[in-house]
């Protein structure tokens, strides 16, 4: 499956499409501990208990159900996505953070790539809550590297 996404300059929200017809979006703000979105027919939510957490439930806003979790691991730019029974491994494929990838028993299955405000999806698995929660890790390590921008500016500045 080819998806495409776009998102706006300082937007908090991303919309995927295929073929050029919207068919979802993340929202997420920049000082929350939480983000929404929708694939299809999936909505899900994203729930970190507080803001710095490490941890983040992935839940099925219709079923009201938690079915998955997202374990970052902010020292090594990585992440661990469990969807029910199965425990995938989320990474950055270069420095610069343009590349990413999903990969289930070191097979990848979701490639993004990223050229500003838009890129590409490429997935041999069409399982929405996955495509949506590798996308909403790499927002998640985009806002660190913001932050980490911001105070060195400050730091640096005086």
């Amino acid at each position: 499956m080819n998806l495409n996404w776009k998102q706006r300059l300082l937007s908090s929200q991303v919309e995927f499409f295929r073929d050029d017809q919207k068919i979802g979006e993340l929202k997420e703000g920049f000082f929350k501990k939480e983000g929404e979105g929708f694939f299809n027919e999936l909505k899900i939510e994203f729930t970190k208990s507080d803001l710095f957490s490490q941890n983040t439930d992935i839940i099925d806003t219709d079923a009201s159900e938690t079915i998955g979790k997202v374990k970052f691991n902010g020292w090594r730019n990585e992440a661990e996505i469990r969807l029910g029974e199965r425990t995938l491994q989320w990474k950055y494929l270069n420095f610069l953070g343009t590349k990413w990838q999903i990969l289930e028993n070191d097979q990848s299955i979701v490639e993004y790539k990223s050229s500003w405000f838009s890129g590409e999806i490429e997935a041999t698995s069409n399982e929405e809550a996955l495509i949506l929660a590798g996308f909403f890790v790499h927002s998640n390590f985009v806002k660190i590297l913001v932050v980490i921008a911001v105070v060195m500016i400050v730091v640096l500045s005086n």
